[in-house]
């Protein structure tokens, strides 16, 4: 997700950077030669021959910079002290539909606490072959090999003082469950298509049978079938009538599953008012017996869990994640302008220097940032065109190298999170193709 969250990403498309490096020679015989180091210097190929430098760089993080400048843990921007529709955005019509079933507008779903902790390892291994075409100009190819490697520890309702109002149906429960919510919808339902043909026939035929009650508090009827048919619709969008959809429930002897019980009770009272004492559902939504836990977050090698479900917007699992793979392969020229360094061994105390100028193309062979695994970490920034320079100095023992590098980043088309927060750790469920 280009977001990364991960990854701190340039702020803009050309980057100078500018490195001095002071060598102290060893002998006087090698006061002339050119060091391998992880700077670059302007030394040049000698036609026909080939040069090939590995180097390796090593980058550990635990934080990352936010969008106003700030720093944020890998591990807090995951942790939350109340899991739900704020960062699962799928579970928004979840709580919303909760709120009518609980006769609360202000209830707030919330599956418990999540605390993560969590670190980033980067081993990039550039491998540059170079070839001499004449004694100014050679050509080079890299190919960057990277290792990214991001740990990640969960705990999942360790605290039981903060557990949630709602917990997760598993798979091996889910056909009763579904069975239990549509028992309950279909008694509603029913009650509130009986009392709608009593509205509709009772005012021309008020002697016709059960409709005395309804003459006398015709508006009420009709407030209490509004209110019925309210609560069926909450109660398929939220807990679901269906094996596909039923994923979530109050948590057994929660506040949340006492509301909704008592709402079903008051509910039921209504419609034997009008409908006789055999009236509305005589039994409740499923509750969950068990508070959210690892398992239920993450799944299993053989069941899917709330991440990889709709609700959770179809994102792997949180887990230690090793990859190794190619960073963005590149192509470049360089040309010497000058060069007054001696060919020879000898040690001189005159000034030498020598300026060599390259240019190159980046390609796009890099991993991208996955849209559905948010702890992914791309291997490169994608292809683009970079110039630089490098001029060296040398006088006795003392040498230094001043190198500037200026790169133009591509875009590339990826599939990333719409519309989504930076700053966000769990992206927007909603996912399209992107140029970045």
């Amino acid at each position: 997700m280009t977001r990364s969250p991960l990854v701190v990403r340039r702020a803009f498309t050309g980057l100078v950077t500018l490195c001095l490096l002071l060598v102290g020679a060893l002998s006087e015989r090698a006061g002339a030669q050119a060091t391998l180091t992880h700077t670059e210097d302007a030394s040049p190929i000698p036609s026909g021959m080939l040069r090939v430098r590995i180097t390796t760089g090593w980058t550990r993080f635990e934080d990352r910079f936010t969008a106003s400048g700030g720093r944020r843990s890998l591990g807090d921007e995951l942790s939350t002290d109340s899991l739900g529709a704020r960062e699962l955005p799928g579970l928004a019509p979840v709580e919303a539909g909760l709120r009518t079933l609980a006769g609360d507008p202000r209830l707030r779903l919330t599956l418990g606490r999540l605390q993560t902790l969590s670190d980033a390892r980067i081993v990039t291994t550039p491998i540059a072959m170079e070839y001499g075409v004449t004694s100014r100009l050679s050509v080079g190819l890299v190919v960057p090999v990277v290792q990214t490697r991001r740990t990640i520890q969960l705990r999942v309702n360790q605290d039981s003082a903060r557990l949630g109002n709602v917990g997760f149906v598993p798979e091996r429960l889910r056909t009763a469950a579904a069975a239990a919510n549509l028992q309950l919808y279909t008694a509603f339902q029913s009650a509130a298509d009986s009392l709608g043909t009593l509205l509709s026939r009772c005012p021309s035929a008020p002697s016709a049978a059960g409709c005395a009650s309804v003459n006398t508090s015709a508006a009420e009827a009709a407030a209490t079938r509004v209110r019925v048919q309210q609560f069926t619709q909450a109660l398929r969008a939220a807990l679901g009538t269906d094996e596909g959809t039923t994923l979530v429930a109050p948590r057994t002897g929660s506040a949340l599953a006492t509301s909704i019980e008592a709402q079903r009770a008051a509910l039921n009272a209504e419609l034997r008012r009008f409908l006789g004492a055999s009236a509305g559902a005589p039994t409740g939504v499923y509750t969950a017996g068990d508070a959210f836990s690892f398992v239920d977050l993450n799944g299993t090698g053989t069941s899917r869990g709330l991440l990889q479900s709709a609700l959770g917007g179809g994102l792997d699992s949180l887990h230690t994640a090793d990859r190794i793979g190619f960073g963005d392969i590149g192509l470049n020229v360089q040309f010497l302008l000058f060069d007054n360094f001696r060919r020879d061994t000898l040690s001189s105390t005159a000034l030498q220097s020598r300026l060599a100028v390259a240019g190159g193309i980046r390609f796009a062979t890099s991993r991208a940032d996955s849209v559905r695994d948010i702890i992914d970490i791309p291997t490169g920034d994608g292809g683009g065109l970079e110039g630089s320079a490098a001029f060296d100095l040398l006088r006795g023992r003392l040498g230094a190298t001043i190198a500037g590098r200026i790169a133009v980043a591509t875009a590339r088309t990826i599939r990333a999170a719409l519309g989504d927060d930076p700053d966000a750790a769990f992206p927007l469920p909603l996912f399209g193709n992107v140029q970045r």
